[in-house]
Formats: structure tokens, C-alpha cells, sequence
């Protein structure tokens, strides 16, 4: 039985190309894995502003409900009264 022994080299494909020689794909290699890493980042910083943006819906929700008197600074429109539907409300005047 043969043992292998770990080289502990975090980029070993990039290591192999310096060591024979071929640099410039070394460099494309790494170029692809940091490309790699910042779409991980990227997805990362997505969540956070969704969770943020959700956060600060559900809390105004929730002041609209608790303080019925605290000024408004901004409204919907409403549909006139003689128009139920949704839709149909956008053609009244």
C-alpha cells in the first residue's frame, strides 16, 4: 500500500501550471476562482438587503397598526367608490 502525502497547497491546479511553467493559464485559473468567490459575496450581500428591505416592510406594518395617530407622509391612491374592481379604477376621473 502506498501513502500519499498532502502538500497542503490551497490553489494545487495554479501550483502545477507555476511549476511546469505555463503562467499565464495559472492565471486564468486563479482569475475563475476569485470570479467564483465574488458571486458567493455577491449572492451574500442580495440576502442581507432582502432581509433588510423585509425587515423595515413588516415594521411598518406593524407602526401602522399601533400608532393610528402618527402623521402620514405618504398615501395610496384610492379607487372612487363607483368603481369596485381594481382594474377599472385606473380609468375614473
Amino acid at each position: 500500500m502506498s501513502r500519499r502525502r498532502s502538500a497542503n497547497i490551497s490553489h494545487p491546479v495554479s501550483y502545477a501550471l507555476q511549476v511546469v511553467g505555463q503562467n499565464w493559464i495559472m492565471s486564468f485559473i486563479d482569475l475563475g476562482a476569485v470570479l467564483g468567490t465574488l458571486t458567493v459575496l455577491v449572492e451574500l450581500i442580495n440576502i442581507g438587503t432582502l432581509a433588510a428591505f423585509s425587515m423595515v416592510s413588516i415594521a411598518v406594518l406593524i407602526l401602522r397598526r399601533t400608532h393610528l395617530d402618527m402623521p402620514r407622509a405618504f398615501s395610496v391612491a384610492r379607487a372612487c367608490q363607483s368603481c369596485r374592481c381594481w382594474p377599472f379604477w385606473l380609468a375614473c376621473s
